[in-house]
């Protein structure tokens, strides 16, 4: 088996360009696509990943949003977060 040479990011731009297509669509049809980001404790690195999350869906016109759970909710807190969503 030979190996193949892929190019990553002509295959991330064209993704990226068919997510920001279909939420288009969607947009049109009056169901907005979003995402809902539910934050447990304050951790810097998930607080990194949650503003490129934020960024990539403003790229492709998704709508994102945080939810942060204070650490020390407990399990019964994030139950209830996680349903009203």
């Amino acid at each position: 088996m030979t190996a193949t040479i892929i190019d990553g990011e002509a295959i991330a731009a064209d993704l990226n360009a068919q997510t920001a297509r279909r939420a288009e669509e969607l947009a049109h049809a009056q169901t907005p696509p979003k995402l809902v980001a539910v934050e447990m404790g304050e951790n810097p690195a998930g607080r990194l990943y949650a503003s490129m999350q934020a960024r990539k869906c403003k790229s492709v016109g998704i709508d994102y949003e945080l939810i942060s759970v204070p650490a020390g909710a407990d399990e019964a807190e994030l139950i209830h977060t996680i349903k009203r969503i």
